[in-house]
This record gives C-alpha cells, sequence and structure tokens, in this order.
C-alpha cells in the first residue's frame, strides 16, 4: 500500500495545452477578461499577460506614430474599449464617456450625438491629416479603422449562385484596427469589409496573398455579403454572417473553420452577428449530422462541405421565400 501511495505522488498531472482557437474565441466574443485569464494559466505566455496587466489594468495606454491631436482621439477609443471590455462598464455608459471625451477634442455642438461625432466628424480629423478612416460599430462596438494607403484591384470570385467580378481595395499602413485587432495587440481583428457598392476593402497585412484565407475568408466571405444585398435587399447582419460562413465552409479544404466557429459560437451578445451567426451554424450542424458539439471538430472536410452547401441552401430558400 505504501509503494502504491509513493507512486501515485510521483505521478505529474498533465499539463493542460494552450489552444490558439479558445483564446480567439474569447477575444472574438469580446470576453477580454477570460481571454486574460486563460493565457495567465501558460508560462510560455507570460510575456502577452504581462502586456495585457500593463495596458488594461495599468493604464499604459498606446501611443501611435501620428500627430498628438489625433493621438488624443485615439485615447479616448482606447479608454472606451477599456471600460466596456475589461471593466465591466454597461455599454452606455461607456458610450457616454466616449461622447464626453469626443466633445472635449472638438468644438461641436452641445446637442451632437455619438454617432454623429464618430461617424462624421472623427473621420474628417483623420482625413485632413492625410489618412483613410472608417468609423461605426464593428459588432457591439465602437473603434476606428485609420491606414495610410490604398490600391485597387479586380478579381472574379465564385460564390454558390455563380461568378461575379469585384473590385479589392488592399489596405495597408494600419494605424488602428478597432477594438478586436486592439485586444489582441493586432494578433486578429477584422481582415475586410464590403462597402455595398461591390467593393471589397482587404486588410493586406492580414492575410498572405496566395492563401486560402484571402481566397475564401475574405474575398467569398465579404462577396458573398454583396450578392445577398443585391439580390435580397435589407437582410439582418447574422444571416447575412451565417451565409457567408457557411460560403467560408463550403470552399475551406485547407483549415478546420468549423472548429474556430465553434469557438466563437455565442449568443450572450446579441449585437455580435458574427458570434451568433457562428452558434447558428454549430445549432445547424448539430440537427443535421446528431453530434455534439465535440464531436462536430473531427468531421471530414468533405462531409463539411456537403452539410454546409445543405444549410446555405436552406438558407436561401427562406430568402427567397419572402
Amino acid at each position: 500500500m505504501k509503494m502504491e501511495n509513493t507512486q501515485k505522488n510521483r505521478e505529474k498531472p498533465q499539463r493542460i495545452a494552450f489552444e490558439p482557437t479558445v483564446f480567439r474565441g474569447y477575444l472574438i466574443r469580446g470576453d477580454l477578461n477570460s481571454s486574460i485569464s486563460y493565457v495567465a494559466q501558460f508560462p510560455e505566455k507570460q510575456d502577452l499577460y504581462h502586456r495585457y496587466q500593463e495596458l488594461f489594468e495599468q493604464e499604459h495606454y498606446l501611443v501611435y506614430g501620428i500627430p498628438d491631436e489625433l493621438n488624443q482621439i485615439l485615447l479616448a477609443y482606447q479608454k472606451y474599449i477599456r471600460e466596456v471590455l475589461y471593466c465591466g462598464r454597461s455599454v452606455s455608459d461607456a458610450e457616454q464617456r466616449l461622447l464626453a471625451d469626443l466633445k472635449t477634442l472638438f468644438f461641436v455642438p452641445e446637442n451632437m450625438t455619438l454617432e454623429q461625432l464618430d461617424e462624421e466628424i472623427v473621420p474628417q480629423a483623420f482625413t485632413e491629416k492625410g489618412f483613410s478612416c472608417l468609423t461605426g460599430q464593428t459588432g457591439s462596438y465602437y473603434g476606428p479603422y485609420v491606414w495610410r494607403n490604398t490600391e485597387q484591384e479586380t478579381f472574379s470570385v465564385e460564390l454558390p449562385d455563380g461568378v461575379e467580378q469585384y473590385s479589392i481595395c488592399f489596405l495597408d499602413g494600419f494605424i488602428f484596427r478597432s477594438w478586436l485587432a486592439y485586444i489582441s495587440f493586432d494578433e486578429i481583428g477584422t481582415g475586410g469589409w464590403s462597402v455595398g457598392d461591390g467593393t471589397i476593402c482587404c486588410v493586406r497585412s492580414a492575410y498572405n496573398t496566395d492563401s486560402e484565407s484571402l481566397r475564401v475568408s475574405l474575398l467569398k466571405h465579404e462577396a458573398q455579403h454583396e450578392w445577398d444585398k443585391s439580390h435580397y435587399g435589407e437582410v439582418p447582419s447574422q444571416e447575412l454572417e451565417y451565409r457567408a460562413k457557411l460560403v467560408e465552409l463550403i470552399y475551406s479544404e485547407e483549415r478546420n473553420l468549423l472548429k474556430a466557429f465553434l469557438a466563437e459560437a455565442d449568443t450572450s451578445d446579441m449585437g455580435n452577428s458574427h458570434a451568433l451567426a457562428a452558434n447558428q451554424i454549430v445549432d445547424g450542424f448539430v440537427e443535421l449530422t446528431e453530434c455534439s458539439g465535440e464531436q462536430l471538430k473531427d468531421l471530414p472536410v468533405s462531409q463539411v462541405q456537403t452539410i454546409a452547401r445543405n444549410l446555405f441552401r436552406r438558407s436561401t430558400e427562406s430568402l427567397e421565400g419572402k
């Protein structure tokens, strides 16, 4: 008996390995505190953990290589991101703080709203200094996109319902890339978006230009948004993301995107259309395969593609029936 106990004492508990998809899933859902707690468990991630502590706990905000008056604008957004995603302040309270901070930077009427300041005054301040700027909300939160250079090319993009020509604007020299890139230290973030006139914007640094990630997760994803808007008019953002993510699954052969969507799936924030769409995909796969969420991770690519096509077809029939 004594020997058995000694043997048991010598056994070391199995160490849990760091899972990038788990970490990214927390970030995409805007669950910053869980992402920080997660990296804190791993000795090899202590440098990253200390960066989080320095930025969010000690409030050592980032300073960018731009004119001071523009840095002051980005500082207001950094404080807003900290309050809503790290401190847990309500979205409405954090927005009021952002509104007050922006008003101190600009000579604007007292009754000007946050939307007006964010969408009109802030972009103008950056464009006057030679930068490009896109504002508004990504998911549920504010955070501008600010960059230096834009180059345009034309691509033919195959989608489930046909092939279309799209203009692609490659964006370079990013200063700020909204809240998700900010809380991940630019490791992840929005890689592109559709403008609504058939033009797709691509963050060049986010992609290898020869990769499936660019061909599928950007071009086909955003092109599907353009297709749906032009063919079906007003489509809810969750449905747009759901269909675009299904297109990614249909055409992806090199990556296990279903596993990534499982980590991203969440229903706690009804304004996060990406997380809601990922959850809708998981529900659809569970229904058609009768597998649990964990079992879905091991589905072969060919089966994932077939199921994704069936779900996409079902969605199309629903849109056409409205």
